[in-house]
């Protein structure tokens, strides 16, 4: 009886495409980000200490185009890879707050902030990835996926693993309109930007949030 209901749940199951199917496309990908990073640096030379709280604000937009392929191994199952091209832009506001203590003295606060934009900077330079996923089909509609992404290969601690749904709109029997959700989950831990510190400052505190909203609509093409 076990391997009857087996069976019959088997064949029930929709094969949407078969082993040996190969598929090529194309997506394009639009990537909010705001970051907000607090930490505090200390600084100590004989009598006098300095002690600063830094918060930092960045907005980037990511546009970003992905040629993909991948091969079914099994039906419905397919595995693959990609290629990204992004045209970023970036945007931050820095802000210190600053006390510097003299013993026996006493101590004073200043505050100043500093602004960056990838606009006006002539050595920002758009980042080329790559990936590696997975698919599962389960009729000719809807899809899981996950999947390994290095957004650019030149900077550490970015790269993510990410898993999401999506869904196929049939314009032909073998092109489809390819929308899909993701969520990430960044593998790097991140860190404090300490460009403008002084060499030998110590970081506590470090905290950093992210907000990210993440999708993709394209072409693909099964043959």
């Amino acid at each position: 009886m076990k391997k009857m209901l087996i069976l019959v749940l088997t064949l029930s199951l929709p094969f949407a495409f078969d082993a040996g199917t190969k598929s090529v496309g194309g997506g394009v990908n639009f990537v909010s980000n705001i970051t907000t990073q607090t930490y505090t640096t200390g600084f100590a030379y004989d009598v006098i200490t300095y002690t600063s709280e830094i918060e930092m604000e960045s907005t980037s937009t990511d546009f970003m185009i992905m040629p993909s392929g991948s091969y079914f191994v099994i039906d419905n199952l397919a595995i693959g890879g990609n290629l990204s091209m992004t045209m970023s832009t970036l945007e931050t506001t820095t802000t210190a707050t600053t006390e510097a203590c003299i013993a026996g003295i006493g101590c004073e606060t200043t505050t100043t902030e500093e602004t960056y934009s990838s606009a006006d900077d002539t050595n920002f330079e758009n980042p080329m990835g790559f990936g590696f996923m997975a698919a599962y089909y389960m009729n000719d509609s809807y899809y899981g996926h996950f999947g390994f992404q290095e957004p650019n290969n030149t900077v550490d601690d970015n790269e993510y693993l990410e898993f999401g749904a999506g869904y196929l709109y049939k314009l032909t029997d073998s092109i489809f309109i390819d929308t899909k959700v993701s969520y990430r989950h960044m593998l790097g831990e991140g860190s404090a930007d300490l460009s403008m510190m002084d060499e030998g400052t110590e970081v506590s505190g470090f905290e950093e949030t992210n907000i990210k909203l993440y999708g993709t609509v394209g072409i693909s093409v099964f043959f």
